[in-house]
């Protein structure tokens, strides 16, 4: 059955790893359990249903979680991170921001605030990047002088050092690290097809 849901619905094999989707198959197994055999088609609900309640169920998670984020950034406890990415598909950009912090209890915590998606034809620009940030963080609940008081966490990108110019930013390591290793793989590429041109002009490999 798992074999024909990924190929039926061209899902991946790795899906039914997924916590989501083992959350729905315990609930729907617990209806049977409760219910007895039934029509699947009665349980399920329509995807507009889904995606009108998808709203709801945001806030709802967001209200159990943002005040004790709100309190640690007002604290100047609180450290930020942000990155963009693409959709490849819909060639659409994103920004994301998540929040580490500890709670009172000296609980290690990891949050997504918000992904805000860019205008269409909107440059990626420093500018377009701060306001997006701000205005996402704003609709959050969070003052922007509590959040001036804590750190962010970017990658070296010239727009994005220029977007957080006004905070307090330092750099990611797994990005330097990936930054370097990329550059000395490409160093030593390029340095094999110079050996390879040099030493192997005019004979027949």
């Amino acid at each position: 059955m798992c074999v024909q849901f990924s190929a039926v619905d061209l899902r991946s094999f790795n899906v039914i790893n997924g916590d989501g989707f083992r959350n729905l198959a315990q609930g729907l197994v617990n209806v049977g359990a409760d219910h007895g055999k039934i029509d699947i088609n009665t349980v399920l609900p329509h995807p507009t249903t889904v995606s009108r309640k998808t709203t709801s169920v945001a806030q709802r998670v967001r209200d159990g979680f943002l005040p004790e984020v709100q309190s640690a950034a007002k604290d100047g406890a609180c450290a930020f991170d942000t990155d963009m990415w693409s959709d490849k598909f819909t060639k659409s950009n994103y920004l994301t921001v998540e929040a580490q912090y500890v709670t009172p209890n000296f609980d290690l915590k990891s949050q997504t605030i918000f992904v805000a998606q860019f205008p269409p034809k909107q440059k990626k620009s420093g500018r377009n990047i701060k306001r997006l940030l701000d205005s996402g963080l704003q609709k959050m609940g969070f003052a922007l002088e509590d959040v001036r008081k804590n750190v962010f966490t970017t990658d070296q990108g010239s727009n994005m050092i220029l977007g957080l110019e006004e905070y307090y930013r330092l750099n990611c390591s797994s990005h330097l690290t990936a930054t370097i290793l990329r550059n000395v793989f490409d160093f030593h590429k390029q340095k094999s097809k110079s050996f390879l041109y040099n030493n192997c002009r005019g004979r027949t490999l």
